[in-house]
């Protein structure tokens, strides 16, 4: 996942290169140490879209978010499903959103 995101108030852009391109993958916002199904919001990377799955993957994209909560630290990860559901993911720590 590259390294600059971009917030505006409570608006989050992600982009993402060179990813391995699979149809599942996505980029969500957590609080700082949660588990990957506990993400507060996200977006597939093929179509910034939460639903629906789509059909082909992109190895390259830029996911938009808008963050639910107050300040605080939070972390945006890139999370890969790969075809027989294996996860793979990056952080990057967002330490502040207002």
């Amino acid at each position: 996942m590259a390294a600059t995101i971009t917030i505006n108030n409570f608006s989050l852009t992600v982009p993402v290169k060179d990813g391995p391109g699979n149809p599942r993958d996505f980029v969500g916002l957590y609080r700082t140490g949660a588990a990957n199904n506990a993400w507060l919001t996200w977006k597939y990377l093929a179509n910034n879209n939460a639903a629906p799955v789509p059909k082909q993957g992109v190895k390259t994209g830029t996911v938009s978010l808008v963050s639910p909560g107050p300040s605080g630290s939070y972390e945006v990860r890139f999370i890969s499903i790969n075809p027989s559901g294996d996860e793979g993911r990056r952080y990057v720590v967002v330490d502040y959103i207002r």
